[in-house]
């Protein structure tokens, strides 16, 4: 899949796994909410705690506790563990007065209501993040392409963004640089990420600069033109 693929591919994904995760946490909410409406408190002993070791190595604990409604005792799987926890430790929990034996631990509520909504929340912004920049990004491209003016840039550098990496692959960008002629003021434009080494093709071709489209009344909004160089390659 190509690295431009794979930006649109990794949004979409952050979108729909941070909605799931939403809508799970806003689920899980609701029915605690219901439960602890309909639930009364009550405090239980920790009996036992059980550890299990998958085949990846994974550790997973099984707290049980024991506690009394109406003289009867009961003994439940919890639906929380903590590392602080030990045997013999008293903890609040709630239980459906018609069904004493389903539970909720009062500590967990809290946690729950806030992990699965955080987790959904920071992981669909971070996908609605990444489309929506590039959904702008085309549309302020297409608009430059129809009412802005095209100046001829010089190109300064071309730079490897090592530090970002999208399916394995790092982009380039290259900068130009610009003067304005009626005022003399300069501007310096990035282009977009490419994804392929444009200097080989730079230097043999001895291109010196590229084609800026930029909003007449502020060159700070501009699109570098790379139509140019990606014509020269096979596969970009």
């Amino acid at each position: 899949m190509k690295a431009k693929k794979v930006e649109w591919f990794a949004g979409s994904i952050f979108l729909i796994v941070g909605l799931i995760f939403l809508v799970v946490g806003i689920s899980i909410a609701a029915y605690n909410v219901n439960f602890k409406n309909n639930a009364l408190e009550t405090t239980a002993v920790i009996s036992s705690i059980e550890r299990d070791r998958d085949s990846d190595g994974d550790t997973s604990y099984t707290v049980y506790v024991r506690y009394t409604v109406d003289g009867s005792q009961y003994e439940r799987p919890l639906n929380f563990y903590s590392s602080g926890m030990y045997v013999g430790e008293e903890i609040s929990i709630y239980y459906l007065p018609e069904q004493p034996n389903r539970i909720l631990a009062k500590s967990s509520l809290s946690f729950l209501f806030i992990l699965f909504p955080l987790m959904g929340l920071i992981a669909a912004s971070i996908g609605f993040v990444i489309i929506f920049r590039k959904v702008m990004k085309i549309k302020s491209h297409k608009y430059l392409l129809e009412n802005g003016e095209v100046v001829n840039a010089e190109i300064t550098n071309v730079d490897y963004k090592s530090s970002y990496t999208v399916n394995g692959v790092s982009p380039y960008v290259i900068t130009c640089k610009w003067v304005d002629p009626s005022t003399g003021i300069y501007y310096f434009f990035k282009s977009d990420n490419i994804w392929f080494d444009p200097e080989p093709i730079i230097n043999e071709r001895d291109i010196k600069n590229l084609p800026v489209y930029i909003d007449r009344y502020n060159p700070k909004k501009y699109s570098v033109s790379l139509e140019e160089l990606e014509k020269m390659v096979a596969d970009v």
